[in-house]
């Protein structure tokens, strides 16, 4: 909502309180490009994005080391699960061979087999680095979130704010001079607490309780 005031008070006031989608957009493609440095990798089941690996997804899957204690039998597994080769028998393969080939393929790639392979209900118990499943406000928003290198303090809400809410933006001009911050957190709205940051400000008293008496008890969603 927008709230003009230009004579009660005697100053020129401009109050906004609205929830932001062009913030809450520019903040997912942010995300999604590697913010702070960290890759994010979107991969869809079916046609709709459904897992999002957090990390360096185009390391390999398997180290050498891990490989050479393998069997030649699983090798051969998981050189016909990637399809590594379409045309020979993968037993007619030395292990040198295969290992050599296994250690390209990448954690994305494993995970587009996993995806390609299994049930939405069966993926979780599939994957091999921590995860959660991130959930919005209606039915069937869901989403795998895979923290290759694990998940920082904090970061599953914040993935969360991403994925699914709004920020807000509360805007206020007194004679042309701006004031920013009044909320501690963009994410949650309390008409007490930003009466309280307002009442904080270095303006006139008749600024802030025109201001305060104006605070909506919602954003607006225009």
């Amino acid at each position: 909502m927008n709230n003009l005031d230009m004579s009660s008070s005697g100053h020129n006031i401009e109050l906004s309180v609205r929830y932001d989608s062009d913030a809450s957009q520019w903040r997912f493609d942010e995300w999604l490009e590697g913010m702070d440095g960290v890759p994010v990798t979107a991969l869809k089941f079916g046609r709709n994005d459904a897992l999002y690996l957090i990390g360096d997804a185009e390391v390999g899957m398997f180290s050498l080391p891990q490989l050479k204690r393998m069997k030649k039998a699983k090798l051969c597994e998981l050189h016909e699960q990637y399809e590594l080769d379409y045309c020979a028998d993968s037993k007619d393969f030395t292990r040198v061979e295969l290992i050599d080939d296994l250690e390209g393929v990448t954690i994305k790639r494993h995970y587009e087999f996993l995806l390609a392979s299994f049930s939405w209900r069966e993926l979780g118990a599939c994957f091999p680095h921590e995860y959660y499943l991130s959930n919005g406000c209606s039915q069937g928003d869901a989403r795998y979130i895979v923290a290759i290198d694990g998940f920082r303090d904090g970061e599953k809400r914040d993935i969360d704010h991403v994925l699914w809410d709004t920020p807000i933006c509360v805007s206020l001009t007194v004679d042309d001079k701006d004031y920013y911050d009044l909320l501690d957190d963009e994410y949650e709205y309390g008409r007490a607490a930003v009466a309280e940051a307002v009442g904080k400000l270095e303006i006139p008293q008749e600024c802030k309780d025109w201001i305060i008496e104006n605070l909506p008890m919602e954003p607006d969603h225009a």
